[in-house]
């Protein structure tokens, strides 16, 4: 009787998992359909911008086969700059420099993609000033020193969108300071947190970081651990999101299925 009741349970929650799976599929297409209309333009002009360091990145990484890569990237939820659900399953990691047009580009399809999927996934910044980017830590001190007033994301945000600006300037850090009027900061803590040790520190922490990873060039994306290599198109970055969420949805059905049956099985004995 116990193999009996054991096998329906196993058929129950297989019928599930099919299900689920089906209807995941269903909703990744649609939602790519969708999604890849709204990004079609600004993702083709990004890409132009990006094409190059990407095609840099690649000759760095030569053909070694970075999708059977995965690292334990543990993310510290207290110190960490994290927009999305902080709680999610699902983590997407970018190491990311100010000056990089490739990041600038990548921006708004990680925007657009919280947009989506902002309650199923969280998004973890990490600086990785690249060394031939003489305005990289200064920009990366800038959203820092924003970050300790609660604007971290805002500045980064004001960074990219005036990227033309200041990155070529000999000395940006009056451009930095009046985009840190613009977001109504307390401009004497702004400069002090500006010119300190610590926030230096936390640039650099993100260098170090990257290295251990095996970061080359940016962006560099991460979803659970995996590297994402995008060769001039962000379809890649888009389904891996896709993907991951789909599989902890699925692990989540056949639990609450699983659960259900075990305990219909306590009951019936």
């Amino acid at each position: 009787m116990a193999e009996e009741q054991l096998s329906k349970k196993e058929l129950r929650a297989r019928k599930h998992t099919e299900k689920a799976e089906r209807k995941a599929e269903e909703a990744r297409k649609a939602k790519r359909e969708s999604f890849l209309q709204n990004i079609f333009i600004w993702s083709f002009v990004a890409i132009l911008g990006a094409g190059l360091v990407l095609f840099v990145g690649n000759i760095l990484t030569g053909d070694r086969d970075v999708a059977s890569l995965a690292f334990d990237m543990p993310v510290d939820t207290e110190s960490e700059w994290i927009k999305g659900n902080p709680e999610a399953e699902v983590t997407l990691i970018e190491y990311s420099d100010f000056q990089c047009p490739g990041c600038a580009g990548a921006a708004p399809v990680v925007e657009s993609l919280l947009e989506d999927y902002g309650d199923e996934m969280r998004f973890v910044y990490r600086h990785f000033p690249l060394g031939f980017h003489g305005n990289a830590v200064p920009s990366g001190r800038a959203a820092e020193a924003a970050g300790q007033q609660g604007k971290f994301f805002e500045m980064h945000d004001l960074l990219f969108a005036n990227q033309d600006e200041w990155s070529e300037v000999r000395n940006p850090d009056a451009l930095f300071r009046g985009y840190a009027e613009e977001l109504g900061l307390d401009l004497q803590a702004y400069d002090v947190a500006y010119e300190s040790e610590e926030t230096k520190e936390r640039v650099e922490a993100g260098l170090e970081s990257g290295r251990e990873f095996g970061v080359t060039g940016t962006p560099a994306f991460y979803v659970n651990g995996t590297p994402v290599q995008l060769v001039n198109s962000y379809e890649p970055l888009i389904e891996a999101i896709e993907t991951a969420i789909a599989e902890v949805e699925t692990e989540e059905d056949v639990d609450v299925i699983e659960a259900g049956a075990e305990t219909s099985e306590t009951e019936a004995e």
